[in-house]
């Protein structure tokens, strides 16, 4: 069993917001996986970039990658 940090900020945070900090660490995830040749050339076909993401909804990658 893990312990929750008190002192960290986002555990108190309501979950729109959180989810909003969810989705711009996954835009830094693609942004970060787009400088690899691999993952790059992946993520264009599949027509997803660091701004795709504007919401965790699976529907919207759906979407965007097919």
């Amino acid at each position: 069993m893990t312990s929750v940090d008190a002192h960290d900020p986002n555990e108190l945070l309501e979950r729109p917001q959180f989810e909003q900090i969810q989705v711009q660490r996954l835009r830094w995830t693609i942004e970060q996986a787009a400088r690899s040749p691999y993952y790059g050339n992946l993520l264009a076909d599949l027509k997803l970039g660091p701004d795709s993401p504007q919401t965790l909804d699976q529907g919207e990658f759906e979407a965007a990658g097919g």
